[in-house]
């Protein structure tokens, strides 16, 4: 086998880990390379060695830790990047609305605020750097939600109760992705509204969310096509940046 051949197949092995739900063992790694056993097993050798692979038994092959930590620092990066894009935006949005505004991307099943501008008002909504939501509560969250995959979509829902929650759940996501917005109220904080938009990166996948949120005492429920417009504006503005 050339040395170009083993770097190729060594890269399929990590992008076949890289597809799968769960972990693989050496029989499907080796059909999915389409080449022996015997030659499958010491490329995950070599693998395993640099951390990129990790082996719990033959029938439990995983990605490696090196790798994951690779894949932080890639990520950390562009969403230093997304947050520096997104900043005149946010401010702008707080001008206007005059309420707090959110950018936050998904980690797990979770919506992690990589970036806040909090209302001058002394009652406001605060959002702190790196707080987490679940992906089925606030209207940040959700507009992620709606158009992530399958998998993840699932992820949440196994995580809810009842058959009647997660049908709700599917419905709400559903409308949101007709609609291009997500609303929220009293989801998170009893009398916060907010309405959140989803953000796309240069490929049409989902990677962040742009919301505000306020008391219902200001931010009302019916002028939600005012802020939807706004959100639009700039979450349409820094995709096209991202390119």
């Amino acid at each position: 086998m050339s040395h170009l051949q083993t770097v190729s197949n060594a890269l399929d092995i990590l992008t076949a880990l890289g597809k799968s739900d769960d972990y693989l063992s050496v029989e499907k790694i080796a059909e999915y390379l389409k080449v022996p056993e015997s030659t499958t097993y010491r490329l995950l050798q070599t693998l395993e060695a640099k951390g990129f692979v990790e082996r719990h038994s033959r029938n439990n092959i995983g990605l490696g830790s090196s790798l994951l930590s690779l894949s932080r620092n890639i990520h950390d990066k562009l969403d230093k990047e997304l947050a520096l894009i997104a900043n005149p935006w946010l401010e702008k949005i707080t001008e206007e609305s005059r309420e707090t505004s959110i950018l936050s991307i998904r980690t797990d099943i979770y919506s992690k605020c990589i970036k806040s501008v909090s209302s001058q008002y002394i009652i406001r909504f605060v959002a702190e750097n790196d707080r987490l939501l679940k992906l089925n509560v606030g209207a940040s969250s959700k507009a992620i939600l709606a158009f992530e995959k399958e998998r993840v979509i699932k992820s949440v829902l196994d995580t809810l109760s009842g058959k009647e929650e997660q049908e709700a759940l599917l419905k709400e996501l559903e409308e949101i992705r007709e609609k291009g917005y997500a609303v929220s109220s009293s989801e998170y904080d009893l009398g916060a509204v907010g309405f959140g938009v989803p953000v796309f990166n240069s490929l049409g996948q989902i990677y962040a969310s742009l919301a505000i949120v306020g008391p219902d005492t200001r931010l009302k429920i019916e002028d939600r096509d005012h802020y939807v417009e706004l959100l639009q504006t700039a979450s349409q503005d820094i995709t096209s940046k991202l390119r």
